[in-house]
């Protein structure tokens, strides 16, 4: 019976709470890129937001990992783990892009304008490949065998 009201849980969390992070934080993606564009065509800065939707969708991929009747979703579904925690560091990244692109074009200067572009870039490449070789190191990968209490 305990572990029917588990899996019951864990359905309900997976449904209720677990996929609409999973799309608010493909969508959040896109929302950082569009925020990004519309401050690349317009030259102005606009109120970096990107941040917060990493930490709203830190904080519940976090709890599924913390709750062990959450956690039975990453064992059931074994692509969820590796996909949000990839998607949380993507949304990272790109958080700290738009905040030093926001930085950059809070003023009216085109030398400075390009500096800010030619920085993100820096930064995405060096924050990918310094990704890459984290992953390289601590592959994302749940262990068959854990005990789910």
């Amino acid at each position: 019976m305990k572990d029917i009201l588990s899996n019951i849980v864990a359905v309900i969390w997976f449904f209720g709470v677990l996929l609409g992070t999973i799309i608010f934080g493909i969508f959040g993606l896109m929302m950082i890129l569009g925020n990004m564009k519309v401050m690349l065509v317009s030259g102005f800065a606009t109120s970096p937001y990107g941040y917060f939707l990493c930490f709203m969708g830190g904080i519940i991929f976090a709890i599924t990992g913390w709750v062990p009747v959450f956690r039975k979703c990453y064992f059931k579904l074994p692509w969820l783990y590796p996909f949000g925690m990839m998607l949380m560091m993507n949304m990272f990244i790109l958080a700290i892009a738009e905040s030093i692109l926001a930085e950059g074009f809070s003023v009216i200067d085109e030398t400075r304008h390009m500096i800010a572009i030619g920085i993100v870039i820096v930064q995405l490449i060096i924050f990918r490949l310094l990704m890459c070789v984290y992953l390289d190191k601590k592959p994302m990968v749940l262990h068959k065998y854990d005990v789910l209490e």
